[in-house]
């Protein structure tokens, strides 16, 4: 027997199998031909289920949404989270509620309305958990069949659930697995025609400035308080800066700022292990990552500010006393014999025309 054959054999069985769980991409139903969900999750779902019968019988005892009751279509012994949100929407004992009218009803109806706010509570916690469990399964599989070498010809499936991670995972060990894998499947692909890696190479660049922690977001700079807020004028001396206005972050722009780190971190480990694999030849073999990184800067419109505002930017920026700073940021480690860094003198021409003007360097 060709032990190499089996071998083959067997490996592309496994691919095969791995291929048939990436193409389950509801989290409710993530393996192929079955109904049943995540295990890790099953004491949650039986929660849900329970308070979700809870919810039906209940508001069936009360008797007055009989006619409701009859039109909504749900299994309660196989409800999906998807599934308890909606039953639980369609059940408005508030509008009932807020009519005013004094009955011995209104404290079903209170009652009612506990019983699915909690299942709402329930069913929308299981709804977030798979979600970020399922995003972490799917990319540690699409990141064994990267490793295998054995690429399909549809890179999509695999791709997905490898970005989804360097978007959302929480975890950095598992977000550096996928983000690992990412550079590898980059790399394998680098001779593919069509492929994937300029559209990859242009998403990865751009969530790595999703942090406003780290990037400055241009669009939003309209009034000097914001200037100050984020202290883009460091080198201001302290005697010459205001004191800077607390902010206080709604819950929608925490959560952004977490995503945005997220998102960040993802694409920075993807980034490194492209270095690291490429070395020197990172821009030769990846030029669109040299395309993105001297990408032509557009001006930043100052519509909506006003002349007083015009005014006290201009001044602020006239405190700035060390320009030698602004030369800092741009400085790299050149080495004449690489070609990759050789380009960059190409570009010191615009930014000396740019300085000399505005700057006494």
């Amino acid at each position: 027997m060709d032990m190499n054959g089996v071998i083959a054999g067997i490996s592309s069985n496994f691919r095969s199998q791995l291929m048939d769980l990436l193409a389950c991409i509801n989290p409710a139903f993530p393996t192929k031909d079955s109904l049943f969900p995540y295990i890790e999750l099953s004491r949650t779902y039986d929660k849900m289920r329970n308070e979700a019968r809870q919810l039906y019988h209940e508001t069936e005892a009360a008797g007055m949404f009989k006619d409701l009751l009859s039109s909504i279509q749900v299994d309660l012994e196989n409800l999906s989270a998807d599934d308890a949100i909606n039953f639980a929407s369609k059940l408005q004992f508030l509008s009932i509620n807020s009519m005013g009218e004094e009955s011995a009803e209104l404290n079903s109806l209170d009652e009612l309305e506990t019983f699915k706010q909690r299942l709402l509570t329930t069913s929308g916690y299981l709804k977030c958990v798979q979600n970020n469990l399922h995003i972490t399964v799917s990319s540690l599989l699409a990141a064994a069949v990267v490793w295998m070498n054995e690429l399909p010809v549809k890179l999509n499936p695999i791709i997905l659930p490898l970005m989804a991670s360097i978007k959302r995972e929480q975890e950095e060990i598992l977000q550096s697995k996928a983000a690992e894998a990412l550079a590898e499947l980059i790399y394998c692909c680098m001779g593919r025609k069509p492929g994937p890696n300029d559209k990859l190479i242009k998403n990865l660049c751009s969530l790595t400035c999703m942090d406003p922690c780290e990037t400055p977001q241009a669009g939003v700079l309209n009034s000097i308080e914001i200037i100050e807020e984020q202290d883009l004028l460091s080198s201001v001396s302290s005697s010459n800066r205001h004191k800077s206005k607390v902010h206080m972050l709604s819950p929608g722009e925490d959560r952004l700022k977490v995503e945005g780190f997220i998102s960040r971190r993802g694409s920075e480990l993807a980034l490194k292990y492209l270095c690291e694999k490429l070395g020197g030849s990172l821009f030769e073999k990846l030029p669109k990552l040299w395309d993105c990184l001297v990408e032509v800067l557009k001006p930043c419109s100052l519509e909506g500010m006003t002349e007083e505002d015009e005014k006290l930017i201009t001044r602020t920026i006239e405190l700035v006393k060390d320009y030698q700073n602004l030369i800092n940021n741009i400085q790299v480690s050149l080495n004449g014999r690489n070609s990759s860094f050789l380009a960059l003198f190409d570009y010191y021409t615009f930014i000396a025309n740019a300085t000399k003007k505005g700057l006494n360097l």
